[in-house]
C-alpha cells in the first residue's frame, strides 16, 4: 500500500503557491499550522482570499485552503516532529497530537 506523506517541501510550495511574496500572511498561516489552530488558519485565509484581486489567486488560494485542511493530520505531525514512517501511518493511527 502507497501512502502520501506530506512533508516541509511540499508544505513551503503549497504556501508559497498561494500567498505569494507576503512574508506577514506567510508567518501567520505557519503559526496557526504550528500550534494546530485551525479556526485561525481558515481566518487567515478567509482575509488572503478576500484581498485576492484576481480569480486566479482566488482559486489558488482556494485549492491551498483545502490542500492543508485534507491533510491536516499530516501537518500536526510533521510540525511536531515525528518522522516520515509515522507519517506514512495515518490511516491507522488517531490524528490527535
Amino acid at each position: 500500500m502507497l501512502a502520501f506523506t506530506l512533508d516541509k517541501y511540499h508544505l513551503n510550495k503549497a504556501i508559497t503557491q498561494a500567498v505569494g511574496n507576503k512574508p506577514e500572511e506567510r508567518r501567520e498561516i505557519y503559526s496557526a499550522l504550528k500550534n494546530s489552530d485551525q479556526n485561525h488558519f481558515k481566518k487567515i485565509t478567509s482575509k488572503i482570499l478576500a484581498e485576492a484581486a484576481s480569480e486566479v489567486e482566488k482559486k489558488k488560494i482556494k485549492d491551498f485552503k483545502r490542500y492543508v485542511l485534507n491533510n491536516l493530520c499530516q501537518v500536526r505531525y510533521w510540525i511536531a516532529g515525528q518522522p516520515a514512517y509515522i507519517r506514512a501511518l495515518m490511516p491507522v493511527l488517531n490524528c490527535e497530537i
